[in-house]
């Protein structure tokens, strides 16, 4: 099992065995490795990615679909993945971003949770470690709220996490934003949804 859910604040939050560990070691006081958010220029022309995966929401948005019209809503908005881990006991972590510029929702889980496949685009570090995965588990992203905050908070006020697990290289021809869809295989999206919990 990678996620589970941890109680705090009177409430609970859904997290990775893997952030378990990056809290435990960073705390709320960390050095952060990261370009600007805001600087970054993803053109037009960037390389595109079909990934595999599900967006885990939090307990107490099981049932809200409001949910969904937000993961709509949100292309193009920055993501963030933790990149290297490596410096962890000098409490030095990085992240890379990225950002999907369109994705297909399916069916919602029993628990509430949403497969997808996802067309991504960002930067060269935050792609690569999506493409390489991590052996059996997912890599995890969030949105980053607010660039000030350590990124142990965004794992508390965000609305969930996406799991990504599987990338899409059956393709034979470069990826759009009108073609992609054409080379999303919804059952391998919905086989890989179904090993992430």
């Amino acid at each position: 099992m990678q996620f589970a859910l941890k109680p705090a604040f009177d409430s609970q939050f859904i997290f990775s065995a893997y952030e378990f560990q990056i809290e435990y070691h960073l705390g709320v006081d960390e050095k952060l490795i990261c370009n600007d958010l805001n600087s970054l220029d993803f053109s037009d022309d960037c390389e595109l990615t079909i990934v595999y995966g599900k967006f885990l929401c939090q307990p107490e948005h099981k049932e809200n679909n409001l949910i969904l019209e937000d993961i709509l809503r949100n292309k193009n908005k920055g993501l963030f993945c933790i990149v290297d881990d490596s410096r962890l006991d000098k409490k030095e972590i990085e992240i890379g971003y990225f950002a999907y510029k369109d994705i297909k929702l399916y069916e919602r889980e029993p628990l509430g949770y949403v497969p997808f496949s996802m067309l991504i685009y960002g930067e060269e570090k935050a792609i690569n470690k999506i493409k390489k995965g991590r052996k059996t588990q997912s890599i995890e992203a969030s949105f980053r709220y607010n660039e000030e905050d350590p990124i142990v908070l965004n794992f508390y006020n965000r609305l969930g996490v996406f799991a990504m697990k599987s990338v899409e290289k059956r393709i034979k021809q470069p990826l759009t934003i009108d073609n992609w869809l054409q080379f999303v295989d919804d059952e391998r999206a919905l086989r890989v949804a179904k090993s992430i919990y």
